[in-house]
């Protein structure tokens, strides 16, 4: 835009700027003014310094996007660009960008009267400002539409004479301190300090304009600010001297970041060892061109490989590749821009990184390509592994039998919503159910589940949601899970309940113990078996009497008990040895088994001693029984299957009475009887009377 004659404000008489430069050029605010074209029309000095740029750096003839690339550092200016076309019903649009040299920054657009923009880039801690480059404003007031940025932006502006008294504070000044511009207007800027800080202020001031020696002016800190109410908040200041007129004067930019204190204080409170490794959380960040040349390197990339970013700036991306790598990059890149064929680019992989000492370590590598007005770049995003790398290797080192323990816990999640739909299913559970997420998502989840839970599963939802009485939920328990082929399995179930942007919601963790079940069955047997004939022990034995003779008290059904042991069994193992003893152990317990009821229990309750305990069954039934089991083994040719072994067997039969009521008198009675049989002669049954 071309010069123009000053013009006067017809209220003020003072001249008011004729065109977007002159406009923009004395505001402490660094601003770009954007021609309703799309093309740069001027930037001013306080832009420069944010930007690092001289007096010398004119704007370049470009539009939006290109300076979006080149001055701004955005790669991908899509959204930024698709917000300036609405700007015809946005009234303004603010975004959040880093830039190459300013660092973190808000970018905010206004719309001007004649369609064009101001863009105003507000970094998040303000660079150093020479203070004796003070700016001068001129005698006027700013356009309705640069009055519009100032007071649309996020951080509270306020002006201040030499004295400390308050000239100007923008609307969100007035709102960071509670108090109304008439309220601050004429007023010591020590109003809004801390009684601490408010009594050296304006020494602070006299002093910079006698010695020069800056304090804030021209730095920036952190300071704490008081609200109207007394209470007081931290803040980054950056103050600016300008000239107005001849008078000097200071501009002052504050931003809360009470936000910012309190994570940072949340963060601490974490603990030291949570705070180191977040702390140490940081992916390097790398840029190159198409021919590898390092473009950009972040603090984290630097730190990572052990080179400055004036080391990397300009050098070949493969001086960070082993040799073997190394070699080959080049071809890679090419390979990718003339065939398209992606060897990392795009894809991610682990690689293997060199540090400035020669040492290697491995890394997670992203690589994607992004175009850079007109030139193919590619941003690359690494993560040391190292640790994760070891600890993979400790884990390989550790047993093969644990390793495979390891590699098989793994458990199924699954979350739902109040109403028991799935929301999701991880890789464990869908093996688990054999179901696909997609097959999961969007059910019910009591279709995992047997049919006579399932119909009462949303009851139990209901309830706990109603009542909070839980019967799953916070409690964890056994239950039972239906695969897709409606087969069942055991498994153990915790499920805790969650907040999701406000929605209640449940996740659940199962984990199928399936051999658990089978391994305790297998104890339980074990620890109620013999060992050698599969009958019974004596504790087992001992423990289903008790249970019989209460029936026997309560229903006066009878019970008989029949005590056996074979004869002269010593010789036996003196003569032929154990091995045939045992055998003729099995046989004796093959002949009880074959010999009685289903509802009997036969037992080896002592070496080569037996009891068939006969529930519902008479003395005279029960002596039936035994003779039938004596007769047997006297007819057997053999009670070995390795030796003709002839053994005859003693039996002594009681029935449950007045004398013998309990386990002890009834095992004491038929004890009585078989040793009766022995002492006539053996292979005989005698009935306790």
């Amino acid at each position: 835009m071309g010069d123009r004659a000053a013009k006067k404000d017809e209220a003020t008489g003072r001249s008011v700027p004729s065109t977007a430069a002159e406009a923009i050029a004395h505001l402490p605010v660094a601003t770009v003014a954007v021609a309703p074209d799309g093309r740069l029309e001027a930037w001013n000095p306080a832009f420069c310094a944010v930007c690092g740029l001289t007096a010398a750096h004119a704007p370049p003839d470009v539009d939006l996007r290109g300076f979006a690339i080149a001055v701004l550092g955005i790669v991908e200016p899509t959204s930024l660009l698709r917000t300036v076309d609405n700007l015809v019903s946005d009234r303004d649009a603010s975004f959040a960008i880093t830039h190459p040299v300013a660092g973190p920054c808000e970018l905010r657009l206004c719309r001007r009267p004649d369609g064009g923009l101001y863009l105003c880039l507000l970094p998040q801690v303000a660079p150093p400002r020479d203070h004796t480059s003070a700016s001068s404003i001129p005698d006027g007031r700013l356009g309705g539409h640069l009055q519009a940025v100032l007071d649309t932006i996020v951080d509270g502006i306020i002006t201040i004479d030499a004295r400390g008294i308050i000239q100007s504070a923008n609307p969100a000044a007035q709102r960071l301190f509670g108090y109304s511009a008439d309220e601050m207007l004429g007023r010591n800027v020590n109003m809004l300090m801390p009684s601490s800080v408010a009594r050296r202020h304006d020494g602070y001031v006299g002093s910079f304009l006698t010695t020069g020696e800056a304090k804030i002016i021209g730095i920036g800190r952190e300071v704490e600010g008081r609200r109207a109410d007394g209470s007081t908040f931290p803040a980054e200041l950056a103050v600016k001297e300008f000239d107005a007129n001849g008078q000097r004067m200071f501009v002052g930019s504050l931003r809360d970041i009470s936000d910012r204190k309190a994570a940072e204080q949340e963060l601490r409170d974490f603990g030291e060892r949570l705070q180191a490794t977040l702390n140490t959380i940081v992916d390097g960040i790398i840029t190159i061109d198409a021919r590898g040349i390092i473009q950009s390197a972040n603090p984290a990339a630097q730190r990572l490989f052990g080179y400055s970013a004036q080391d990397l700036r300009g050098r070949n991306v493969s001086m960070l590749m082993p040799p073997k790598v190394a070699n080959g990059h080049d071809g890679y890149i090419n390979a990718f821009l003339t065939t398209g064929q992606a060897k990392i680019i795009g894809i991610g992989r682990e690689v293997e990184g060199r540090r400035a000492d020669g040492s290697t370590f491995p890394a997670e590598l992203a690589v994607k390509e992004f175009d850079a007005n007109g030139q193919r770049m590619f941003v690359g995003s690494l993560r040391d592994i190292s640790e994760r790398k070891a600890a993979e290797q400790e884990l390989r080192d550790s047993s093969e039998r644990l390793q495979a323990t390891l590699n098989t816990i793994v458990d199924g999640i699954i979350t739902i919503d109040a109403r028991g739909t799935i929301q999701s299913a991880n890789p464990a559970a869908q093996r688990l159910f054999g179901y696909s997420a997609q097959d999961l998502r969007g059910r019910n989840v009591s279709m995992l589940m047997p049919s006579k839970v399932a119909t009462q599963h949303d009851g139990f939802i209901n309830a706990y949601l109603n009542t909070g009485q839980a019967k799953i939920i916070g409690v964890g328990r056994e239950v039972e899970g239906r695969r897709a082929d409606g087969s069942t399995f055991p498994a153990e179930l915790a499920v805790k309940e969650f907040d999701s942007n406000g929605q209640r919601m449940f996740v659940g963790s199962l984990r199928d113990i399936s051999d658990r079940k089978a391994a305790e069955s297998q104890l339980r047997q074990m620890a109620a078996t013999d060992s050698l004939t599969g009958l019974h022990n004596r504790r087992s034995f001992e423990d289903r009497a008790k249970v019989e003779l209460e029936r026997w008290r309560r229903y006066e059904q009878p019970l008989s008990l029949i005590i056996i042991d074979a004869d002269h069994f010593k010789a036996v193992n003196d003569t032929y040895g154990h091995q045939v003893g045992d055998e003729v152990l099995l046989a004796i317990a093959g002949l009880c088994r074959t010999s009685i009821r289903r509802i009997d229990m036969p037992a080896r309750i002592g070496g080569e001693e037996f009891a068939v305990l006969l529930p519902s069954t008479n003395l005279d039934s029960a002596a039936a029984m035994a003779e039938r089991i004596r007769s047997r083994a006297e007819s057997a040719k053999s009670m070995s299957r390795s030796q003709r072994v002839k053994v005859t067997l003693s039996l002594g039969v009681a029935t449950c009475s007045e004398a013998a009521h309990d386990i002890d008198s009834l095992l004491r009675l038929a004890d009585e009887a078989l040793y009766a049989a022995k002492a006539d002669g053996r292979n005989r049954v005698v009935v306790a009377t």
